[in-house]
């Protein structure tokens, strides 16, 4: 049995990611980022706690050819439209889903046979990319705000 492999696309500050390296133990712990500043603080954390992760500069997959993962996290940014500022560029907005699609064609190439990807996922961005066929969805929890949002955490599998 060989250890768990995660690879959290979009580390931020590394919580997540550092939450289950301590939780879980023994395995490979990847987080990637674009964000210089994020990077810098995921590792910092990880120090800080002691923690064994690798965080390395990726956009998305980009950086990661021939390398699979058990578990695959991603929380995209939720809003379907042009960001107005910097931050909104970077955290928020993904204006026609098109991060969501390049994150849909990188799975197969990245994700082990048998692994899972779990995504989040909200009523105010574009889903489509996650008709594909090749997909098997399973609701693992949703949250509906006052607002009318729901945001939602997607286990993703392919199929066959």
């Amino acid at each position: 049995d060989r250890p768990l492999s995660v690879l959290e696309l979009g580390v931020g500050s590394g919580a997540l990611l550092l939450s289950l390296a301590r939780r879980l133990g023994a395995g490979r712990y990847l987080g990637v980022d674009v964000s210089p500043v994020a990077m810098q603080a995921a590792r910092s954390n990880a120090a800080r706690n002691g923690l064994a992760v690798e965080i390395r500069h990726s956009d998305l997959f980009a950086a990661l050819a021939g390398e699979r993962f058990d578990v695959i996290l991603f929380n995209p940014p939720l809003y379907d439209r042009e960001p107005r500022n910097e931050v909104e560029n970077e955290l928020l907005c993904d204006p026609g889903g098109r991060l969501l699609r390049r994150f849909v064609d990188g799975l197969p190439q990245h994700l082990r046979p048998g692994g899972a990807a779990y995504l989040v996922v909200a009523n105010i961005g574009v889903l489509t990319p996650l008709d594909d066929p090749a997909l098997r969805l399973s609701l693992q929890g949703a949250e509906l705000f006052e607002s009318g949002m729901v945001r939602a955490v997607l286990k993703v599998e392919q199929v066959g």
